[in-house]
């Protein structure tokens, strides 16, 4: 089980073939869609949608990628993070239809809302969400959104004879192109960077203050995400990984980092 999905991989071959029950309908959906709809358009590897077994079932037979999950020491090499760049350029790039009737900016704020009201967050942490909130209103957020993956990471990256490939796109759907960036943007640009300015190159993005004040904003929606579903899962890693993106979050809405 991953994530409250239930994945069975099977050799066949030169083939691995991987049948993918999921606990969510919308997970099920925007990885089907993503798959059949975006993924046939890339030029990186990615899984290949072989059969749809329909929205009652929730399950997908995806013929997967070849290789592994990059090493740690792969990790940390510049060239695979310029490669990951490039590969979200190219899904930023595509054309698809946005279905969401709300400005990403008014979304944003209806969504820090929502977070605010289900978790039980301590009196410093709201104070740094409503700081968040000053930022947002203040900032300008383009009105378009684009094809993201939005659990962009290296454990969903894969190294293998095809070249830089990427997996597990349950998360899928059009948003704003930060939003791919900012679980890296919390977690190992913060010691590392010359892998941000290297991912950043292959994505051809300019590391400016605009962009560090949308990505600080988007941090600290997605670390009350992230201390709300460890604190309903009792997850302990997501714990412990709420806390290191909360001591990001505090540098940078305490007049230290931008």
């Amino acid at each position: 089980m991953t994530g409250g999905n239930k994945v069975e991989i099977e050799e066949q071959g030169s083939r691995l073939l991987v049948r993918k029950r999921y606990g969510e309908a919308r997970h099920y959906r925007q990885e089907r869609d993503a798959l059949r709809d975006w993924a046939p358009r890339l030029p990186f590897a990615v899984p290949r949608l072989l059969e749809d077994l329909g929205d009652e079932r929730r399950e997908l037979l995806i013929e997967g990628l070849p290789g592994a999950v990059p090493d740690p020491t792969r990790i940390a090499d510049p060239r695979l993070h310029r490669s990951a760049g490039a590969a979200l350029a190219a899904l930023w790039s595509l054309s698809h239809e946005d279905r969401d009737r709300l400005a990403p900016a008014e979304a944003l704020e209806r969504r820090l809302d929502s977070l605010l009201r289900e978790g039980s967050f301590e009196r410093e942490i709201v104070d740094l969400a409503e700081r968040a909130r000053e930022r947002l209103l203040d900032l300008e957020w383009t009105r378009q959104r684009v094809p993201c993956h939005r659990d962009y990471e290296p454990r969903n990256w894969v190294v293998g004879p095809r070249g830089f490939g990427v997996i597990d796109f349950e998360h899928a759907r059009p948003d704003l192109a930060e939003v791919d960036l900012v679980r890296l943007d919390l977690g190992l640009w913060q010691e590392r960077s010359e892998l941000r300015a290297a991912f950043l190159a292959g994505a051809v993005l300019e590391d400016d203050e605009a962009l560090r004040d949308r990505l600080a904003v988007l941090g600290l929606i997605e670390t009350l995400g992230t201390m709300l579903w460890s604190e309903r899962r009792g997850d302990a890693a997501f714990v412990d990984r709420g806390r290191r993106q909360l001591a990001v979050c505090r540098r940078r809405f305490r007049g230290g980092e931008p």
